[in-house]
């Protein structure tokens, strides 16, 4: 199936999707040029599209404002010191090289969510969403996942993994939701360097999840 078929049948069977976005328009000749558009019951006007390198100045702005103290802590993969910059550079500039699949939730010039597949030329890409603490608990995560589900579908991967924090419940109920299943713990790296043990998780798509 189709990048843009599978998705729009993804977001109009998803029912915590259809009672915050009732219509949408839907561009999608492949992953790497999807645009989505669509007016979010508690959110607003959104946009949905790849990130490109002028985000640069917005997604520093989400990270150190966008997002609060715990869902800093929570989400992770960009380091909250004088690397900053130059990590946001880095994940941007291989966006463009094709080497990960980053996507923003803009509001005209502000991010409101961010999510990925990073590791996108592996097989088994890494998953990561964030939405902006104003606007969390409006089912945003849902449409998230499902564009990067149906992007790692259409892009031939055979699995999808992500890790989250144990104290991240609501992560994890979204995530079982979305049919990923957890295989235990994993220590990983996060963006400052340090390493911590969470929860590991994997949607295996030749599984019929």
């Amino acid at each position: 199936m189709l990048f843009a078929d599978d998705l729009t049948q993804r977001l109009e069977e998803d029912p915590a999707i259809r009672s915050h976005m009732p219509s949408f328009s839907l561009h999608a000749p492949d992953v790497w040029s999807l645009d989505l558009r669509a007016d979010w019951e508690g959110v607003g006007p959104i946009c949905v599209r790849p990130t490109e390198l002028e985000d640069h100045a917005a997604l520093h702005a989400f990270v150190t404002q966008g997002l609060g103290e715990q869902s800093r802590f929570l989400f992770a993969p960009y380091p909250l010191d004088e690397r900053l910059d130059a990590t946001i550079r880095g994940a941007l500039e291989a966006t463009c090289r094709r080497e990960q699949l980053t996507f923003n939730a803009m509001q005209e010039d502000r991010v409101v969510g961010h999510f990925f597949l990073w590791e996108f030329t592996e097989p088994i890409p890494e998953l990561g969403i964030a939405v902006a603490d104003e606007f969390q608990g409006n089912k945003l995560g849902h449409l998230f996942m499902n564009v990067l589900i149906a992007a790692a579908q259409a892009s031939g991967k055979r699995k999808v993994e992500l890790t989250t924090h144990p104290t991240n419940e609501a992560g994890f109920h979204l995530y079982s939701k979305m049919g990923f299943s957890d295989v235990g713990d994993k220590t990983i790296t996060l963006g400052d360097g340090s390493q911590r043990s969470e929860r590991e998780m994997k949607l295996d798509f030749n599984s019929g999840c």
